[in-house]
Parts: structure tokens; sequence; C-alpha cells
């Protein structure tokens, strides 16, 4: 896959991992883990690559046995902080964070919008015992 350069916008899914490869993992969670802590450094997690709206995040539980569950960091310069990607609920306006949970031998994928974001983390915040799995980020802007 060519990448594009100068900033360019793309239609298909550029691996923020690797940009120009194709299935390269950006995290790896295996069963009995501590949740991941959350980002603190402005060079944890991974480069927005030329700053697209969108976030494919796709996780694959590759265990026979435990589901496992993560969250999304977006981190921006301007504060020189990371934050918790959150969704506004519509029936009483409150702020959730956007939890992706992976069912036993399941793959779950979510496209999300993250305008603005320089920096991409994803923490693992629970896993069952028997829960092993992987995280792959790819990000686009149409």
């Amino acid at each position: 896959m060519q990448v594009p350069s100068a900033g360019a916008r793309t239609r298909n899914v550029i691996n923020i991992v690797k940009p120009g490869s194709e299935g390269t993992v950006a995290y790896t969670w295996a069963g009995g883990a501590s949740a991941d802590s959350a980002p603190t450094l402005a060079t944890q997690g991974y480069a927005n690559f030329h700053r697209q709206r969108y976030l494919h995040i796709l996780i694959k539980n590759n265990a026979t046995g435990g589901a496992f569950s993560v969250n999304v960091w977006l981190y921006n310069s301007a504060w020189q902080s990371w934050g918790r990607l959150t969704t506004v609920d519509p029936a009483d306006g409150g702020s959730n964070p956007v939890i992706i949970t992976s069912a036993t031998n399941a793959d779950e994928c979510a496209i999300l919008d993250i305008a603005g974001a320089e920096r991409v983390f994803v923490a693992m915040t629970a896993i069952g015992s028997g829960g092993s799995g992987t995280c792959f980020l790819g990000v686009n802007s149409f």
C-alpha cells in the first residue's frame, strides 16, 4: 500500500503502528495481567498519522476463555495531557468512557471520531484469567 505524504487525507485505513504495513499489531494482552495504567508521557501510544479523523480499532480475543475490555486515551499537545475518550449519554447528558469489550474467542471492531488527537493509547482495563488478545489500530479521513 502506498502511504500518502504531505498531510494527505486518506480513504483507505492506514496502520498507525507502522504506516504502509498491513497486519502490524499495536498491543498484546495475556490473561491474568493487571489493568494498564493511564498514559502519562507524550511519547506513549501511537502518533495519529497525518492527524486523521477516524480511528479504526480491531480487538481480537484469541482465547477460549475470558473476556477483556479496553478504553481509548487521546493526547493533544495544546493541553500537554492525555484524556480518556468519552461519549455523551443522550438520556442524562453524562459523559461516559468509551469501553470496548471483546468476548471469548470474538473480534470487536469500532470506528471512533478522534478529530484533533495527536496520539492514541489503548489501555486494557479488565481481563479474565483465560483471556488473551491483540489490538490493531488504523486511521483515515473519510
